[in-house]
């Protein structure tokens, strides 16, 4: 699988921006700090606010992952969406 952005947080801190912060600063550190080639990540389809999350940050959905019941989303360094872009 690789290595994955993955986040909860409790109902209470949602609508606030920090999976969007927390995914943009994993991606910043996987990508400018220890050089990986590609982060991926894994939803639910019918979790839209994370999806909305993934998407903002420059992951592309791959496919739907039957057995997890979940939509696999990568993204690779090269296709990264850049802060100053």
């Amino acid at each position: 699988m690789g290595p994955e952005v993955a986040y909860y947080f409790d109902r209470a801190y949602w609508g606030r921006g920090l999976a969007t912060e927390l995914a943009r600063e994993s991606l910043a550190y996987a990508f400018d700090d220890i050089d990986l080639p590609d982060v991926g990540a894994f939803t639910m389809p019918e979790n839209l606010a994370s999806t909305r999350v993934l998407l903002k940050t420059g992951f592309a959905l791959v496919r739907f992952v039957p057995e997890l019941k979940r939509n696999k989303y990568r993204i690779s360094q090269d296709s990264r969406l850049r802060p100053d872009s």
